[in-house]
């Protein structure tokens, strides 16, 4: 049993099928017409049905040439309407079947099982079975035209009811059958050779892509193992070259190691220094402190004594007014003392003018004139000393008030110097604390640099490893270069295989 064909197969094909059909039916064209000619010659038709045969005779040969001229069209313009071309190609086919087929009726009709009847069998037979092949590439195509050539013959000899003539019928029957089993043979034989091509050309192509991959990647291993050559080569160098470095690195890692010893020593040193700042600072902000508050208190005592020297020089003040008050008593008290004394002076020139009776009197007048007399001089004595004691009360007064200059000036000195204590102790309480500060960095800075030390050394010890494996890199990169080389053999052999 055949297998059925693939109709994508048949749709991608479509074209090259009409094409080929178009191509095998202009050979069997030619032998259309040479079939009609020896039908015309031979059959008696050309002398009892000249007229028809006429017709016959220009509407085949007119199909043969429209289906010459069309067949060599349909190559070039197929593209421009593929549909119209397949449908116009395949009318041509069936109206050529159709007229071999009516005139073989026709023949059929006048020449009963006749010499006639059986030449024009044969001939249709001979277009049946060469249609199996020109239209092979189409089984419906080929199985409707030999239908149309064989089937006029088949219904003549059923029709004519003779042995004979229903022998005739069987046998086109049978030979339709057959030639459409062979159309059907063609077209699975045409269509499995497009498959079996068209799996040839992908094979091809793939082999083509296969060996034109190998090459490429025989190419490809060829320069891929120059370059691996160049890279292990560059490699060994590299690899010579950090080992070099590496010890380089080592021995400045070991510099590090001891610079990093030495600045951690320093550290120690300036952190044991910056300590001993930091305790003086301390002990300075308390003596400033102590300043301080003493400065605060003596700034009050400075207030307290200009209070006190204001108050003295108003105290020596009212005593000025005093003493010019009892001044002013005792210039009074000289005056009355004047007066009793001219009033005794009086009273003595009375008492004498009085004789004996005013003795009396005149002794009192004598007494109070001595006391008078003391009275003044007491006074005078008095006026001296208040003179004395205004003149002390000034000098007193101007002596206070240089004091409390002095004074007032001292305690704005003692407020300057308080004040500086202050931003002094402030200061030296900031400098304490950066101290304190710059100190516990500089231990920060001892812990990484131990840090630091540590990772060093681990670097170090990496580095040792590092450059072992310098080494083995360095061996690797010769073996990579000996494999390169067989491969670049192996390349050539493989390039060499494929051109070959």
């Amino acid at each position: 049993m055949k297998k059925r064909i693939n109709g994508d197969l048949i749709q991608r094909f479509k074209k090259d099928q009409v094409l080929e059909v178009a191509r095998r039916s202009q050979t069997s064209v030619v032998a259309h017409i040479a079939l009609f000619i020896f039908v015309a010659v031979i059959t008696p038709m050309k002398s009892d049905h000249r007229q028809l045969l006429w017709l016959f005779g220009i509407l085949i040969c007119a199909v043969s040439i429209i289906r010459i001229a069309l067949g060599k069209r349909v190559q070039v313009n197929y593209d421009d309407a593929p549909l119209t071309w397949e449908r116009v190609l395949i009318s041509l086919n069936y109206l050529a079947g159709a007229l071999w087929g009516t005139l073989a009726f026709i023949i059929g009709h006048y020449y009963s099982l006749q010499w006639p009847f059986l030449f024009i069998m044969v001939i249709n037979s001979g277009l049946a079975a060469g249609a199996t092949s020109s239209l092979g590439p189409s089984f419906q195509m080929s199985s409707v035209f030999t239908c149309l050539m064989l089937g006029p013959l088949a219904i003549i000899g059923f029709l004519n009811g003779t042995a004979l003539g229903i022998g005739v019928g069987i046998l086109c029957f049978f030979s339709a059958f057959m030639f459409i089993r062979m159309g059907k043979d063609n077209f699975y034989w045409y269509w499995e050779n497009i498959e079996n091509t068209e799996k040839m050309t992908r094979q091809s192509h793939r082999m083509t892509g296969v060996f034109d991959g190998v090459r490429s990647d025989a190419d490809s291993l060829r320069s891929s193992s120059g370059d691996l050559t160049q890279f292990s080569n560059e490699m060994n160098r590299n690899a010579s070259d950090m080992g070099e470095k590496l010890k380089e690195v080592v021995a400045q890692t070991s510099d590090i190691n001891a610079n990093s010893n030495t600045i951690v020593e320093l550290m120690e040193q300036a952190t044991q220094g910056f300590s001993s700042i930091a305790s003086t600072t301390e002990e300075m902000t308390a003596t400033i402190s102590d300043i301080a508050a003493s400065t605060r208190k003596t700034r009050e005592i400075s207030q307290n004594a200009v209070g006190r020297t204001e108050e003295t020089v108003q105290k020596m003040q009212n005593l000025d007014q005093a003493a010019s008050a009892i001044n002013q008593i005792t210039e009074a008290i000289g005056e009355i003392s004047e007066q009793i004394n001219l009033l005794a002076l009086n009273a003595t020139i009375e008492a004498a003018r009085a004789g004996d009776a005013g003795k009396g009197f005149a002794v009192v007048a004598t007494e109070i004139k001595e006391l008078a007399v003391q009275t003044s001089t007491s006074v005078g004595q008095i006026n001296e000393q208040v003179k004395g004691i205004q003149g002390a009360t000034k000098d007193t007064a101007q002596a206070m008030g240089g004091i409390k200059d002095i004074v007032m000036e001292a305690d704005q000195r003692v407020a300057s110097i308080s004040q500086s204590v202050d931003e002094q102790s402030s200061a030296s309480r900031e400098v304490a604390r950066n101290i304190n500060e710059v100190s516990s960095n500089f231990s920060e800075v001892r812990q990484i640099i131990n840090d630091n030390d540590e990772r060093v050394q681990n670097v170090s010890g990496h580095i040792v490893e590092l450059e072992l494996s310098a080494e083995h890199v360095s061996m690797g990169a010769k073996t990579v270069d000996q494999s390169a080389e067989e491969l670049m053999g192996l390349a050539s052999k493989m390039a060499a295989s494929v051109d070959s």
